[in-house]
C-alpha cells in the first residue's frame, strides 16, 4: 500500500472510530488512571512555573486536558478533524482551556516553542516515523522534555508465533463477552506493513 494510500486509510478508519474512541479515553478521565497517568507524565518535569505544552496527535484530548487542569498552556494537535471535534468537546465538559489545531506531517511552530511534548498511540500510526520525531525535538526549549508513549500494536501481523497466540487470546476474550470494534480487521490491513517496531 503506498504511503499517501495508508495515511488516507488510517484517517478514514480514526474518523469512523473517533466517537468510540473517545468514549474510551473520557472514561480514563474519571477513574483511577487519571491520576497513573498524571504521576508517570508529570514526575518528570518540573511544575514550579506553568509549562507550554504541545500534545501531538491529540485524538480525544487525553493527555492534553490533562496538562490544562495542572495549570499548564496547552496546544493540542490532530490530523483528524474528528478526533479533534470530539477532543473540544471533552476539554469543555472537563473544563480544560486548551488551543485545538489541525495540522498535517509538518507542525506550524517555531523551532524551541515547548517546554513539554507529549503524544500517545501515534508514532506507531506514521509512514515515517523517525523522522517526525526528529521534527518534534526541534520544537523543544533546550531544557525541554519529550514523553511519547507507544507500543507495536501488530507485532502479531509479522510474526506467527505471536499471531497463533493472540487468536486464542482473542477468542478467550470473545467468549467472555467482549466485542472488538467491528472494522478492527481494516487497521490491522493498514497497519501490516507500517514501520511500527521504533
Amino acid at each position: 500500500m503506498r504511503t499517501e494510500v495508508k495515511e488516507k486509510s488510517m484517517d478514514a478508519y480514526w474518523a469512523e472510530r473517533a466517537r468510540s474512541y473517545s468514549g474510551m479515553n473520557r472514561a480514563q478521565l474519571y477513574s483511577d488512571r487519571k491520576a497513573a497517568w498524571e504521576a508517570v507524565i508529570f514526575s518528570h518535569v518540573d511544575e514550579s512555573c506553568p509549562l507550554k505544552v504541545l500534545d501531538i496527535g491529540t485524538g480525544p484530548g487525553f493527555f492534553a486536558i490533562l496538562a490544562a487542569l495542572r495549570g499548564h498552556t496547552v496546544t493540542a494537535v490532530d490530523m483528524n478533524g474528528k478526533m479533534l471535534c470530539h477532543a473540544q468537546e471533552n476539554a469543555a465538559a472537563a473544563g480544560a482551556d486548551i488551543g485545538f489545531m489541525q495540522v498535517g506531517h509538518i507542525l506550524p511552530f517555531a523551532k524551541e516553542s515547548f517546554d513539554l511534548i507529549l503524544s500517545r498511540d501515534v508514532t506507531w500510526t506514521l509512514t515515517e516515523p523517525e523522522k517526525q520525531l526528529e521534527s518534534w525535538a526541534q520544537l523543544l526549549r533546550p531544557d525541554g522534555k519529550m514523553l511519547y508513549f507507544d507500543a507495536e500494536w501488530y507485532f502479531h501481523l509479522k510474526n506467527k508465533e505471536s499471531y497463533d497466540k493472540w487468536q486464542k487470546i482473542k477468542k478467550r476474550i470473545e467468549k467472555a463477552g467482549i466485542v472488538f470494534y467491528p472494522k478492527g480487521g481494516e487497521l490491522e490491513e493498514i497497519a501490516a506493513d507500517l514501520p511500527n517496531d521504533l
